[in-house]
């Protein structure tokens, strides 16, 4: 397998730009998203075996990489706006949209025509069952969705992230519940 060929770019985005790594060719697009505290190059070693079939864009998402990085804004919503604004911009269609981990739930959040996202591939989504009936993203969705207070919203949040996964630690779900 030969290196791929990647190109760093940066995107306006609104108010932040967005760094993005591409492997450029006349493939049909596939946008990857990482999960938290990490970047692009996750997808490198994959890139290599991808770029035959794929237009590459590997992402960093806002407060990651070389993106930048907001005070505020680091909400699902407040990502998953960015790669729309992103695939907009770069005017993307027939996307394959991969996310994983926060990406994964970034990639379910994208608000997208079936047109601009034809296919998404979620791995290892944080979703997992949090009471009977409901997943963690519904949950989390429930809880942003009721009036309660930011901060009481971000407990409850916190709770069900526990409930979800009781071996992490209180840092990364303080953190995930933050964000």
């Amino acid at each position: 397998m030969s290196a791929v060929t990647i190109e760093h770019r940066h995107v306006g985005v609104g108010e932040v730009s967005l760094h993005y790594a591409e492997a450029d060719s006349t493939h049909p697009p596939m946008v990857l998203l990482h999960g938290i505290g990490v970047d692009w190059r996750v997808w490198q070693a994959l890139s290599r075996r991808l770029e035959s079939q794929f237009h590459l864009f590997m992402v960093d998402l806002r407060g990651h990489g070389t993106s930048d990085k907001p005070e505020s804004g680091y909400g699902v919503s407040d990502y998953a706006g960015d790669i729309e604004n992103l695939m907009e911009r770069l005017d993307l269609h027939d996307v394959t949209l991969v996310g994983s981990s926060l990406g994964a739930l970034v990639a379910v959040a994208v608000e997208a025509s079936a047109e601009t996202v034809s296919r998404r591939i979620l791995v290892d989504p944080p979703l997992g069952s949090v009471r009977a009936g409901s997943t963690l993203f519904e949950e989390i969705l429930r809880i942003k969705r009721s009036p309660d207070s930011p901060s009481d919203q971000q407990a409850r949040i916190f709770d069900a992230l526990r409930m979800n996964d009781k071996r992490a630690g209180n840092l990364i779900l303080k953190y995930m519940a933050e964000t």
